[in-house]
């Protein structure tokens, strides 16, 4: 390894995000990456698919639940460590036992742990990104209230009590609560390092690798997944709505927040756009047309009449901090439905 590479420690290196910011860390020959993750096993297949790049390497994180979780791989890398990218946090809506132990807690647990090893163990990390959610923004009810704005400065006013009700209340407590405490750590030890909370719509576009294709993708591109699977001729639920951002929007908005200060202790809200189920199958039937008839049918306008009932969604600040065009809806649809048509080689 070069001694003139930064180094970027990137928690839940397995996770979609993750693995787009350490092929794109790795391919500027600008930094080397150190990635937690749950087992040596899982690091061993991850690490044949970056091709045994010597500039990667991989930390064994077991439980981000657990207090301490990240002390350990902090002890060991933390003085080569320059920057830390934290992906890491619970995305599922299936639980076992309880929304808290499953969901909520491991992610603010996640949170606190590694910004406690990087002060215990970090002294040459200069800042850290933390990836929310727009689930921090807001809650659904407020998504669904036209005539309000939520932007950069909106935060969701969900109670422990409540997000403890269901897998998706829990996710969108989980994101509250975490990035909350991030906030109150940073502006208490801004002397030691800054900090960027990133928090993005539904990610959409290609996997990073293609092996990566199975029957059910992560969260936010099964959305598409399924649509893309469904009947011949069948209407979705066009109640089902959202806004949504490319991958590499996200890529890019995390490592530009690496390299540029002015980025320090801002708070970007990524979204390009507002979606319901038919607009995702009215763009899969224009664009890929020998689907046409073999999937969701197309209708016209009932997505826009939806998306007058919804909140306003205003990034312009992010926009203008961040500097680059988003891609487009289109294009977060067309990127996704490619990967996906030409590893099953077509439906």
């Amino acid at each position: 390894m070069s001694d003139s590479k930064k180094t970027v420690f990137v928690s839940g290196a397995s996770g979609f995000i993750a693995k787009h910011l350490i092929k794109s860390l790795l391919s500027s020959r600008n930094y080397k990456v150190i990635g937690s993750i749950r087992t040596k096993e899982k690091a061993e297949k991850l690490h044949l698919l970056f091709k045994n790049d010597p500039n990667l390497i991989f930390s064994v994180v077991s439980d981000i639940s657990n207090p301490n979780a990240f002390d350990e791989s902090f002890q060991k890398h933390g003085v080569q460590i320059d920057y830390v990218l934290h992906t890491a946090s619970p995305l599922f809506f299936t639980v076992k036992e309880s929304c808290e132990k499953e969901i909520l807690v491991p992610a603010v647990n996640g949170v606190k742990s590694i910004l406690h090893a990087i002060q215990l163990y970090g002294p040459n990390v200069k800042k850290i990104v933390l990836t929310s959610s727009s689930a921090a923004l807001a809650q659904a009810k407020d998504d669904a209230t036209p005539g309000l704005t939520i932007n950069e400065a909106s935060w969701n006013a969900i109670t422990w009590e409540e997000a403890k009700k269901n897998p998706y209340y829990a996710y969108y407590g989980s994101k509250t609560y975490g990035e909350k405490y991030f906030w109150e750590f940073i502006n208490k030890h801004k002397s030691r390092f800054a900090g960027t909370a990133i928090c993005p719509s539904y990610v959409w576009g290609p996997q990073t690798f293609e092996q990566d294709i199975k029957s059910t993708l992560n969260s936010s591109c099964q959305v598409i997944n399924e649509v893309l699977h469904t009947k011949p001729g069948s209407i979705v639920d066009n109640d089902y709505c959202g806004s949504c951002i490319h991958i590499d929007d996200v890529v890019k908005a995390h490592i530009k927040c690496l390299e540029d200060d002015n980025l320090a202790y801002e708070r970007l809200f990524l979204e390009n756009g507002r979606f319901t189920l038919q607009s995702i199958a009215n763009q899969i039937n224009e664009d890929f047309p020998n689907l046409k008839g073999r999937i969701a049918k197309y209708i016209q306008g009932i997505d826009e009449e939806k998306f007058k009932t919804m909140a306003t969604l205003d990034n312009r600040k992010t926009r203008e901090l961040l500097g680059f065009q988003f891609k487009s809806f289109k294009e977060c649809i067309d990127d996704t439905v490619s990967q996906i048509l030409k590893v099953e080689g077509g439906l």
